[in-house]
């Protein structure tokens, strides 16, 4: 069966490769103007704006290199400034909400003088961004996948990921390369790849389940999936208490007095969270309990319901393409980021391989509303952030585009009839003919 996001569904005509190339050649003009009105606006000349959330990975890094607990505000505080003597951290970047794990796996980092240590992070963070989106181009057999990596690496999300320090390019080719894993038919692989999530399990917590969700009706490779995560997951929980073993429980009382502190400190949430933010104050601080709460939960319910729907269409011999698949997965993913109560823009980053995957093979979606579309917000957010000061913020709308994108082409009908008796999906042979070759 050939799906609805493959190539060879209809020949290709000349007059649509040319509108293709000149909507591709507008997507990249409106890409390296947002980059240079993007940079000037992410290091305005305050000193955390450059390596800003960096600053606090590496001081709780040091912290615990020292054996002391990094979610002492004070203790925090003072490795802070041994950083950067002479300036206070602001009070949104003071923070260090991750768990313990996290500064443990940054201390040979910490060990080198501050900016080279950073240098190392942001370099390696642009090039596994850059391999990842190549690697999944490839996949989706794009005919030039380095086009896509160095586009996502321009991304405003991308520039403000790399400026500030952050490990979203840890996160998508973490996500990327287990998807990848997945459709080889490597599921413990996949699985223990995913470990990487618990950086930041509010923002890919729901990947493992949906990577194993995305193998129906092979349940066996589902449950390795599990079994990797599961068993990646017991590693690091024992490495943990073995290096660590008072500061879970710290960071545990110590999360709970960060979220009620995030209405207060943080604005720049994106997701319905960014949204909420931009109401009063006391309305905020109202709505940051219980509303927050019940927003995750429903988005749980629709993420539920997503990848329970293309299963269905799975095990009646549909959506089995490697496009269909990182779809089931990508898309339900998208659906959570809208619903999660804390992700910042630079986290949107995400949602490349997303847009990757809606393009389809060599953007040959472009001239679709459902290609192009989220491409055009994602190229256009630096101005839309630019407008921020007074008015809502509107990043969260690049997350609601981006789901409704991703779920209508997941969800869509395929126009041709199913594979024949014998076979489920592309990429899952039935048992009766055996492995694939």
């Amino acid at each position: 069966m050939i799906e609805p996001d493959s190539p060879r569904r209809r020949p290709r005509s000349p007059g649509g490769d040319r509108r293709r190339g000149r909507l591709a050649a507008l997507c990249l003009g409106g890409l390296v103007g947002a980059a240079a009105f993007a940079l000037p606006h992410l290091i305005t000349g305050r000193p955390s704006d450059l390596a800003g959330d960096y600053w606090v990975f590496y001081s709780a890094a040091r912290v615990v290199a020292h054996g002391g607990d990094p979610y002492r505000q004070a203790v925090l505080d003072l490795a802070e400034r041994r950083v950067w003597p002479g300036v206070a951290p602001p009070p949104a970047a003071a923070n260090f909400a991750y768990l313990p794990i996290v500064a443990w796996l940054l201390i040979p980092l910490a060990r080198l003088p501050f900016w080279p240590s950073y240098a190392v992070v942001t370099l390696a963070d642009a090039v596994l961004t850059g391999l990842a989106l190549a690697a999944l181009a490839r996949r989706l057999e794009w005919r030039h996948p380095v086009v896509p990596a160095l586009l996502g690496v321009c991304l405003w999300v991308s520039l403000a990921s790399l400026v500030l320090g952050q490990p979203d390019g840890l996160l998508v080719a973490a996500l990327v390369a287990a998807l990848l894993l997945r459709l080889s038919g490597r599921g413990i692989a996949a699985g223990l790849l995913l470990t990487l999530t618990w950086c930041k399990p509010q923002l890919l917590l729901p990947a493992a389940p949906l990577l194993a969700l995305s193998c129906w009706p092979d349940r066996r490779l589902g449950l390795r999936v599990l079994a990797g995560f599961g068993l990646g997951t017991g590693a690091g929980l024992a490495l943990q208490l073995a290096a660590m073993p008072g500061l879970l429980a710290s960071w545990w009382g110590y999360l709970h007095r960060f979220a009620g502190a995030v209405p207060r400190l943080q604005g720049d949430l994106a997701g319905i969270a960014g949204l909420r933010a931009d109401l009063p104050v006391r309305v905020t601080a109202a709505a940051a309990g219980w509303t927050a709460a019940a927003t995750a939960i429903a988005g749980v319910a629709v993420v539920a319901a997503i990848s329970v729907a293309l299963a269905r269409r799975r095990a009646r011999g549909v959506g089995g393409s490697p496009g269909a698949v990182a779809l089931a997965v990508l898309a339900p993913l998208a659906v959570w980021l809208l619903a999660t109560p804390y992700d910042h823009v630079e986290d949107l980053l995400l949602l490349t391989p997303l847009v990757v995957v809606l393009l389809g093979p060599g953007a040959a979606r472009l001239d679709r509303p459902s290609g192009w579309g989220p491409a055009m917000l994602l190229l256009t957010l630096p101005y839309v952030q630019a407008l921020r000061d007074g008015v809502p913020d509107l990043a969260p709308l690049v997350v609601l585009v981006a789901c409704l994108a991703g779920v209508g082409t997941a969800l869509r009908s395929p126009r041709r009839a199913p594979l024949p008796a014998g076979t489920i999906g592309v990429d899952v042979p039935s048992a009766a003919r055996g492995p694939a070759p």
